[in-house]
């Protein structure tokens, strides 16, 4: 394609956003003719085989959490060069930050109605002992009125055999880090709340 990626029975239409680890296509799905977002990583860490497991459990940590206010995973795949790749709905009206920077702050009823809903999606993660660690506008989309949080990329998976953070790899969006999370100290479920 154009965009230097070719995934197997999609077409890329366009680049919604990059990161620095993966890009979002605007794909279209050519067997049932949706659209989707494809989330791929980027060349340079198709080789990283530990990104690769973070990807894939990415994947596996989203597609278990069933909700409706979560942004469900259709697919999980890789490229024609065997990137790997994430296929999910494609959620016209934008993020949080979209809106805010459209609209600028936003009537106290919507505010709510937003809130509540990334609340309950949040409730259904901590359920399955799944602590976000990356909230933030960019990870509530929109499709209508409803709110969906997306991207758990960086999600911990608190269990009895899992260490919950290691030093010196303190992930997330250092402007919407808990204390905790700033400070690599444990983080559990109210990291997200904060």
């Amino acid at each position: 394609s154009e965009f230097g990626i070719t995934v197997p029975e999609h077409t890329l239409l366009s680049r919604l956003r990059g990161g620095g680890m993966a890009s979002v296509f605007l794909a279209r799905e050519e067997r049932l003719g949706r659209l989707v977002a494809l989330k791929v990583i980027d060349d340079r860490l198709s080789g990283d085989e530990q990104f690769r497991r973070r990807f894939e459990r990415e994947a596996r940590t989203a597609a278990a959490l069933v909700h409706p206010n979560i942004v469900p995973i259709f697919q999980y795949g890789f490229t024609v060069d065997a990137r790997p790749y994430l296929s999910m709905p494609f959620l016209e009206d934008g993020s949080l930050r979209d809106r805010l920077r459209k609209r600028g702050a936003l009537p106290v009823d919507e505010a709510l109605a937003i809130a509540r809903q990334v609340a309950s999606a949040l409730l259904a993660a901590h359920a399955r002992n799944v602590v976000h660690r990356d909230l933030k506008p960019d990870n509530v989309l929109f499709q209508g009125d409803t709110a969906l949080l997306t991207d758990f990329g960086i999600a911990k998976v608190l269990d009895a055999s899992t260490a919950l953070t290691g030093m010196g790899t303190n992930p997330g969006t250092v402007k919407y880090f808990s204390p905790e999370q700033a400070k690599e100290q444990p983080i559990d479920q109210r990291s997200d709340i904060y």
